[in-house]
């Protein structure tokens, strides 16, 4: 592959493409993560899923309650949520070469996290309070930075990408997002359903007011970008675009039209979207790494990702996900299980602990995760992905994408730098 975008020369003219400054010729199949069906699951599937889980709750009102059918489909939720989290320690613990880059690090981060998890819940009530309201905030950065890793990958995969039109659709992705979480925190319909058991973490109206302001900025590069790539004759990048608008409207649509004043629903509405968008990923980074020679030697748990083993793969992300909603109290209504259900009290009883300790691995997979996805420190990434880019003789004025991602973002030469999808870091 070699991507290629206008040259500081051209940027200097007024940065208008033209059809002699375009370099490259791939064909449209190259837009796409993996392929035109395949990325469905990354765009289409995982954005109509969380409204699968809506239909579901209006499907059980009648007959369940308003309180039966929201726990219902939180519970479904919480198996495609807990399995995402899961499956993250398979390839952090297992796979030799990032045990080698990481050493002990991982394990001892893990049970620090876990550590404090329990302390907060030792110190009661209160402490627990603010420590899960933490994660209101934790997890919705968490989420924006995974959209915006697809985003960039997205990006890298489209011909003659523009810098300033990719920082462009970068402000439009995080103001955006960021104006719909924290209007929604500035009025409070987050915590009006929990009440006091959240603790109010107020934002003046100015935060949610810049970020719209960002959002708009953006927009107007964003727009003239494709405008410039309209009149040099280039592809929009149609993927890309629409993984842009998938993220916003599940945003918009969430924290300020269809579950503003619902905490768990809103929860469910915005991270199963994340969820669902993440884990084909790994299924394809994990089948390519793991299925044969020498990379299935790079992992004791290579098995789960080989190719034809698909169902060893989804039951092991069902057992993880039914081990974490236990321990949790998702099913204490069962019978036989009644004993793991815990109240939130000042004198916390053994099932807090326990549940506390797996919830803290949440906040693990935040912080962990993105070691996985290291593009520019592990090579087998790039192949995995497709992203090798040899170098190559360019024609004068043009900068190849290598290049040019290296005067914008450093030695990372995709613009891909560490932390990919859910740690992405520039």
């Amino acid at each position: 592959m070699n991507l290629t975008s206008v040259g500081p020369e051209a940027e200097a003219a007024g940065g208008v493409l033209s059809e002699a400054q375009v370099t490259y010729d791939e064909p449209t199949s190259r837009l796409w993560v993996v392929s035109s069906v395949y990325d469905q699951w990354f765009l289409l599937g995982a954005w109509l899923f969380p409204f699968a889980l809506l239909a579901l709750v209006s499907a059980l009102e009648p007959t369940m309650g308003r309180l039966g059918a929201v726990a219902s489909a939180y519970l479904v939720f919480q198996f495609v949520d807990c399995a995402h989290i899961f499956i993250t320690w398979p390839v952090l613990f297992g796979d030799r070469g990032i045990r080698a880059r990481y050493g002990d690090s991982n394990l001892l981060i893990f049970a620090g996290i876990v550590l404090i998890s329990i302390a907060c819940t030792y110190s009661g009530r209160a402490t627990q309070m603010v420590y899960w309201t933490s994660f209101l905030f934790f997890g919705t950065w968490h989420n924006i930075r995974q959209h915006y890793g697809f985003l960039r990958l997205y990006q890298a995969r489209t011909p003659q990408m523009d810098r300033q039109a990719a920082k462009a659709e970068i402000l439009c992705l995080y103001g955006g997002t960021s104006a719909a979480f924290f209007t929604n925190i500035h009025f409070g319909w987050l915590y009006e359903s929990f009440g006091p058991n959240v603790t109010w973490i107020q934002v003046p109206f100015a935060v949610p007011c810049v970020c719209f302001l960002v959002f708009l900025y953006g927009l107007f590069g964003t727009l003239k970008g494709l405008w410039q790539r309209r009149q040099a004759g280039l592809a929009l990048g149609a993927p890309r675009l629409l993984h842009l608008v998938l993220v916003l409207s599940n945003f918009v649509l969430g924290l300020l039209v269809l579950t503003r004043g619902d905490l768990l629903l809103t929860v469910l509405f915005i991270t199963s979207y994340h969820d669902v968008q993440y884990l084909p990923l790994v299924w394809h980074m994990g089948r390519r790494r793991y299925s044969q020679g020498e990379g299935a030697r790079d992992n004791p748990l290579a098995v789960l990702f080989r190719s034809g083993h698909f169902v060893y793969f989804l039951g092991a992300l069902a057992l993880g996900a039914l081990i974490h909603v236990t321990a949790v109290g998702q099913l204490s209504f069962l019978n036989g299980l009644q004993f793991t259900a815990y109240a939130l009290t000042d004198e916390p009883g053994w099932m807090n602990y326990v549940a506390n300790g797996f919830i803290a691995t949440s906040l693990a997979h935040f912080i962990l995760d993105g070691r996985i996805w290291k593009f520019s420190e592990d090579s087998r990434l790039r192949d995995e992905f497709d992203l090798q880019r040899p170098s190559s003789s360019a024609a004068p004025g043009v900068v190849t994408g290598g290049e040019a991602n290296r005067r914008s973002h450093g030695d990372d030469e995709l613009g891909l730098s560490p932390g990919f999808v859910d740690r992405v870091r520039e």
